[in-house]
């Protein structure tokens, strides 16, 4: 969302290492979270991916764990297991209230298996549930534009400007790694 002050980057990477080192086996939502901070901002999917893995044992159930196993999965291009992990979570809580940040995740892993309808209709249910998310934003521009579809794609756009003025590719870069 573009939130992040500067020194928060390190301070997430400092306080997942805590986590990881601590083993998680009383919080694995906690473990699971400094896996996707690992793998997203460290892009150290090696020790990200162990450290949701673990939870995964931990909390096979949890949707949060699969959530951000999913994303984590999505960061080292591992797309099919990025998909059956958010799948299955999906599945586990069907109308659950972060329901936009699991239809944002299928709806990348989607995008990026070349399935651009499907990443389209991800990206606006996502958008339904939440309309200020700026990720489902990005995804429903760039699934659309994938499609040809250049009118659509463009409305999209000045959809996500409206929320964002002035952002840039360089912004979007900057705040995804998929």
């Amino acid at each position: 969302q573009g939130w992040a002050q500067a020194g928060d980057r390190e301070e997430a990477l400092r306080c997942a290492r805590e986590v990881v080192e601590a083993g998680g086996a009383d919080a694995p939502d906690a473990l699971a979270w400094a896996g996707h901070a690992l793998a997203f901002f460290a892009r150290d999917y090696a020790a990200g991916g162990a450290a949701v893995e673990r939870a995964l044992l931990l909390a096979p159930n949890s949707v949060a764990v699969l959530l951000l196993g999913g994303w984590a999965r999505l960061h080292a291009g591992d797309r099919p297991g990025a998909a059956a992990r958010l799948e299955r979570a999906v599945r586990l809580s069907p109308i659950d209230p972060a329901m936009f940040l699991f239809a944002t995740a299928l709806g990348h892993a989607r995008l990026l298996e070349g399935r651009h309808a499907e990443a389209a209709d991800w990206a606006r249910r996502a958008l339904g549930d939440r309309p200020g998310f700026v990720p489902a934003h990005r995804l429903l521009v760039a699934s659309l534009a994938q499609l040809g579809e250049r009118e659509a794609s463009a409305a999209a756009l000045r959809s996500l400007l409206a929320l964002v003025p002035g952002y840039t590719v360089s912004a979007a870069a900057a705040q995804t790694i998929i």
